[in-house]
């Protein structure tokens, strides 16, 4: 059950924050909110805590009416951020999946 968790996030994600940098880009709050919701809780669901947490802010900012241009730079600003974790996260899901079972290894 969790390698197929683990291997849908791994297939699916990165294509979603193609997504939510696009989203952002154009300055589509709602979009950005949406999907930024769906990655928020799909990275905490394989462990990726801090993936969570940068996800979590952009979802808040994206999630204000009346969020302008500031407020939408700023989650732009997390995007780096995103990406390095995300990129830190997937190696750490491959690691997981390849390990042999029972396996001690340390969460995403």
């Amino acid at each position: 059950m969790l390698a197929r968790i683990v291997t849908t996030f791994r297939a699916t994600a990165p294509a979603e924050v193609r997504s939510l940098d696009a989203a952002l880009l154009a300055g589509d709050a709602k979009t950005a909110h949406r999907i930024a919701h769906t990655l928020k809780s799909s990275s905490a669901s394989v462990g990726a805590t801090h993936l969570s947490a940068i996800f979590a802010q952009i979802e808040q900012i994206a999630r204000d009416k009346s969020a302008g241009e500031a407020q939408l730079t700023a989650a732009r600003a997390l995007l780096e951020a995103l990406h390095h974790e995300l990129t830190r996260v997937d190696d750490a899901l491959a690691r997981l999946v390849r390990a042999p079972s029972g396996a001690a290894s340390h969460p995403p």
